[in-house]
C-alpha cells in the first residue's frame, strides 16, 4: 500500500481462493525510514533537512518502501514465498525451501561483490534523483549528501537544489545517480561545468 496503492483494487479481484502474501511484512525484512523526511508515492510530500541519517527498523511501518534496494530483503521474501508455497503444496515444501537457500547463497556473494565494489567511494558522497535510496545506502554503507526530488514525481525546493550544488563544488560528491524513466533536466543542469560521473 505505500508504494502501489492503485495495486489493492487488483488484488480485490482475485479469486477468493487465491493467496497473497504482503512482502514489507515477512519476516526478517528490514524497513528503513526515508533519509530526507518524506516519501509519498501519492504525492503528498513532507521536506525535512539534507543531512542523511541512518535507520533501521525491523518493526512494521518504517517509511521508504524501496525495500528491494536492500538485496537482502530479497532473501527474507524468497523464504517468506517457499514458506507459502510449501504450506500450499507440501510434496514440494523441501524443493521450494532448497531454492530459497539456494537463493540466499547466490545473494550473499552478491551483497559481498558489491560491498568490495563500492568500498573505495565510502569516502565520498553521491546525490540521488529522489528519496528512495535509504536501503541501498544503508546495506553498502553510502552516504547520500541529498536527492533532486523527495519522490520520483516532485522536486525538492531551490534552497536543496543550492546546498547540492555547493556539495558539488566542494568535491565532495563521487556521481549523481539518475533514472532512466526520470526527466534529467535539474541533473544537468547541477553537473554543467563539473567533472561527476553519471
Amino acid at each position: 500500500p505505500a508504494l502501489t496503492p492503485w495495486l489493492e483494487d487488483a488484488r480485490k479481484g482475485l479469486a477468493p481462493e487465491a493467496h497473497s502474501l504482503m512482502l514489507l511484512e515477512a519476516g526478517g525484512v528490514i524497513l528503513r525510514e526515508p533519509m530526507f523526511g518524506g516519501h509519498d508515492h501519492d504525492h503528498d510530500h513532507e521536506h525535512g533537512d539534507d543531512d542523511a541519517h541512518d535507520h533501521e527498523d525491523e518493526a512494521h511501518g518504517a517509511g521508504d518502501p524501496h525495500a528491494w534496494l536492500d538485496p537482502m530483503n530479497a532473501v527474507a521474501w524468497a523464504r517468506a514465498i517457499a514458506g507459502m508455497l510449501g504450506t500450499l503444496d507440501p510434496a514440494n515444501g523441501a524443493a521450494y525451501a532448497a531454492n530459497a537457500e539456494a537463493f540466499a547463497q547466490e545473494t550473499e556473494a552478491l551483497v559481498a561483490e558489491l560491498t568490495a565494489t563500492l568500498a573505495p567511494v565510502r569516502d565520498r558522497a553521491v546525490i540521488v534523483q529522489h528519496d528512495a535510496y535509504a536501503h541501498f545506502a544503508d546495506r553498502f554503507g553510502l552516504t547520500v549528501a541529498g536527492s533532486i526530488g523527495d519522490s520520483d514525481a516532485a522536486a525538492r525546493g531551490a534552497a536543496s537544489l543550492i546546498r547540492l550544488e555547493a556539495h558539488i563544488e566542494a568535491g565532495n560528491i563521487a556521481c549523481l545517480l539518475t533514472e532512466v524513466q526520470q526527466p534529467t533536466a535539474l541533473a544537468d543542469r547541477l553537473l554543467e561545468g563539473h567533472d561527476v560521473a553519471r
